[in-house]
């Protein structure tokens, strides 16, 4: 080949090269996020995009509470209670660090407030959630066991009972609906971190990267929240896990094992419109919103 034509050559390949390196690398960006900074160490008095207390509530924290808090400010709203805000997902540990320094005065948990040292801040659990095996719409499957379940996350199993591939989307470590599968299957603990050291699956790195990823993927599973698919009316199918469907009714029944707990946390007693807004979640109404978007309430008599 004449050396300007190759010369040429090399220079469009390395360009592609470059291209698709770029591309890749603003993918994995994508599924990152940005790094909130209760996450990052970078905490000011009042954090960045969460305003200081307005005339309404401030409400901010994990993901997996966004859906139904969401649902319950708006009812809490249409019944003439105070104006309210629930921001974008920012963790739960973003939650205690928020609440804690005072830049909302409602944090959203979907774990346990233990282990934090934060004497001063109180959790008020409110609803459970089921964390179930989602699927996407292709997948003909409806059910799964323990042991198949493994054998995906192992990377044994690869495809679907029709023979279609299997396509396992990971969460990062530390998401609390994997740690609630450790709990209840604690061989997945190990065969979840062997995956993340084999960089063996597509990691996650919020629930609306997962909810966007299980919706485009064709054949593909991972851990997800069933109240997310039923306030959003998301065409995703939650699978049975050893013969038992993720329903509201087997969770409060206590054969569905798998679930989340979450919690509103404030710090000392809540203001006038913090505990108006308490009332409404744990009197009739809210209860029947919690119910009616798939989640399991949980009655302020069970509050500690």
């Amino acid at each position: 080949m004449p050396r300007a034509p190759l010369a040429s050559w090399l220079l469009s390949a390395l360009l592609v090269v470059a291209a698709t390196a770029g591309a890749a690398l603003l993918a994995k960006n994508a599924e990152a996020g940005p790094v909130p900074p209760f996450v990052a160490g970078t905490l000011k008095p009042t954090p960045a995009g969460l305003p200081a207390h307005g005339p309404g509530l401030e409400l901010a924290g994990s993901g997996s509470n966004l859906p139904l808090t969401r649902k319950l400010v708006e009812a809490f709203a249409g019944g003439g209670g105070a104006a309210a805000h629930v921001h974008d997902s920012i963790g739960s540990t973003g939650a205690v660090h928020a609440v804690r320094e005072g830049a909302v005065e409602i944090g959203l948990l979907s774990r346990s407030l233990a282990g934090d040292g934060r004497a001063e801040l109180r959790s008020h659990p409110y609803a459970r959630v089921a964390v179930v095996l989602a699927v996407h719409p292709s997948v003909t499957d409806a059910d799964i066991t323990s042991d198949e379940l493994l054998a995906l996350y192992r990377g044994e199993r690869r495809r679907w009972h029709n023979g279609s591939p299997a396509i396992v989307l990971q969460r990062e470590r530390g998401d609390s609906g994997h740690r609630v599968v450790d709990r209840v299957l604690p061989a997945f603990a190990a065969v979840n971190a062997e995956a993340w050291s084999q960089h063996r699956f597509r990691v996650l790195y919020s629930d609306g990267a997962m909810q966007a990823a299980l919706l485009d993927v064709p054949g593909s599973v991972g851990v997800f929240d069933a109240g997310a698919i039923a306030t959003h009316r998301l065409p995703l199918k939650a699978l049975r896990i050893d013969g038992v469907s993720p329903t509201v009714e087997s969770l409060e029944g206590g054969r569905y094992p798998f679930f989340k707990q979450l919690s509103f946390v404030l710090r000392g007693e809540p203001s006038a419109r913090a505990r108006a807004f308490l009332d409404f979640v744990y009197g009739a109404q809210g209860q029947a919103v919690i119910r009616r978007h798939g989640y399991l309430p949980i009655g302020r008599g069970s509050a500690p």
